[in-house]
This record gives structure tokens, C-alpha cells and sequence, in this order.
């Protein structure tokens, strides 16, 4: 017989297989035990997994009789369930969304995220894609296995100015006290070696680290240690980077735009002249 798609159902070997003559609604009927031990193959549902922006990304997947011929997608927040016309695949991975099975079969990479929003995303599976990677759909991969928190900060500007303390707020998904912001004067963040905003009278390091530690969605970094300030340099528009748990020598690792930094005040060394 035909039975359809197993969607919901966690893979095993917990089940037997029943046979009646006729037709039945009820379990009771099927008296007849072809095998005790029927298994459903495939992943583990249920899966909660993390990965960060600007670090590389591998899901491991558990389950029973995985394939090579697996397939997994990430599926952007909010939409209706894996394998349905209201679902996308997210932008997020690209060239590595859809992503197939690597490892013997249970490890997925996805490669480094560096410009998708943070959030929580679907994990959609499927055995086997009809289509190659190219032109696959989200509505191929039918069993959602879980979901993948991508963590990181939520894209935003941040104005200083001459003369006031400068703390610069981030609002986001799993930030820590590992993570690290620097303010560069450069056209993009991850360049080796990055020309860094400098402003007299602020005593304190470029890149920073949070003031505070542990994880949250808030971490707040002062450009500048206890109460010094800006008080000259060029007002000027740079670039405001992000990274968790940098470790490059060069900062090429610090390499995810999180928005524009703006020191606001006079131009200074101008030569005023007043008369009577």
C-alpha cells in the first residue's frame, strides 16, 4: 500500500506494521503483524541550533538511515510550515541554501553569514531534492527538523558628538561580552588592517568590548573609558563593525556592518576674525 509523506512523525524503529483484510479507521482492526519492527527513516525533529554572523556554520542532524541525497533549507521567519507555497527559502547562506548532507550524512555547512538579519529561521529536510540546488524550492523540503537561531546585532546607525560621552548601544540576538565593535574609516568592514576613527580626548581602545558581560540582546560599548570625550578630530561619517569573538591580528576578522557612525561637531582650526 501507499501511505503518503511522513511529515511530524520522529524517525525510528518504535513502530509495527498491520495488515487487515478490509479497510478500518480503528487501530484495533489490523490484527495481522507483517513486521514488528517497521522503521521511519529519516532526521530527528526537534532540533534547536545556533550559529553567529561573521563564523562559520554547521548543523549536525541525528536521525535514522540518512543519505547523502539529504538536502536541508533555511526557511525565512514567519511564513506557514516546511513545504508549503507560503514558505521562501531566506536569503540568508547564499550559495550554501539549500545545503546537502556532508559527514557521513548528518552534517550540513552552511558556510559564513555575514549580511542576513538576525532571527530565527526554519530548518526544512527533505531525502531527496527533485531539482538540483539552483533551482530547488522551499516547498520541496516538507519536514521541518527544528530551528536555527542566527545571532548577531540588528543593522542600526549611531550618532556622537564633540563634548558628550559616546556609548553606542546594539540591540540584537545572542550578543555577548566576546563580541567586539570597531569604527573605522574605511568603504566596508573585514579589511585587513582598517584605518580606525581617531578623536582627541577619548581615552580608551578601538576596537571596543562591551561594558557589561554575559549573553543578551543588549551590550553597550564606550568609545572612550569613564567620562572623557571627544574634544577634536575631524566630524566625519565612518563605518561601525561587528564581530563575535574576534581573533585576527590584522581585525580582517571584524567584518559585519552593523551601520554608520557619525561624530557630530564644529570643524575645528578655523580662523575667525571679528571687526568694530
Amino acid at each position: 500500500g501507499i501511505f503518503g509523506s511522513a511529515h511530524r512523525r520522529q524517525a525510528g524503529a518504535d513502530m509495527s506494521l498491520c495488515w487487515r483484510y478490509e479497510g478500518s479507521n480503528l487501530a484495533m482492526d489490523y490484527t495481522v503483524t507483517i513486521d514488528s519492527a517497521f522503521s521511519l527513516l529519516g532526521p530527528s525533529l526537534g532540533l534547536a541550533t545556533s550559529c553567529k554572523l561573521g563564523l562559520p556554520c554547521v548543523v549536525s542532524v541525528t536521525g535514522v538511515g540518512l543519505q547523502a541525497s539529504n538536502a536541508l533549507a533555511i526557511v525565512a521567519p514567519g511564513g506557514g510550515p516546511c513545504g508549503t507555497n507560503e514558505t521562501a527559502l531566506a536569503a540568508a547562506f547564499d550559495g550554501w541554501n539549500p545545503a546537502r548532507a556532508t559527514s557521513g550524512s548528518s552534517t550540513y555547512d552552511l558556510g559564513t553569514e555575514v549580511l542576513a538579519s538576525p532571527g530565527v529561521y526554519k530548518l526544512c529536510w527533505t531525502h531527496e531534492l527533485d531539482s538540483d540546488e539552483d533551482n530547488s524550492t522551499a516547498e520541496e523540503f516538507r519536514v521541518q527538523i527544528g530551528e536555527l537561531t542566527l545571532g548577531g546585532p540588528i543593522a542600526q546607525d549611531v550618532v556622537c558628538v564633540f563634548g558628550q560621552p559616546c556609548v553606542i548601544t546594539l540591540t540584537g540576538i545572542d550578543l555577548s561580552s566576546s563580541d567586539q565593535v570597531a569604527v573605522v574609516t574605511e568603504s566596508s568592514c573585514g579589511r585587513p588592517h582598517p584605518t580606525l576613527a581617531n578623536f582627541s580626548g577619548l581615552l580608551g581602545e578601538n576596537p571596543l568590548a562591551p561594558e557589561a558581560g554575559g549573553v543578551s540582546t543588549s551590550m553597550s560599548y564606550r568609545l572612550g573609558s569613564g567620562s572623557s570625550t571627544a574634544t577634536g578630530g575631524v566630524p566625519q561619517t565612518a563605518l561601525l563593525c561587528w564581530a563575535s569573538s574576534p581573533s585576527a591580528p590584522d581585525m580582517s576578522d571584524i567584518m559585519i556592518l552593523v551601520g554608520t557612525f557619525t561624530m557630530q561637531g564644529p570643524t575645528q582650526g578655523i580662523a575667525a576674525e571679528c571687526r568694530l
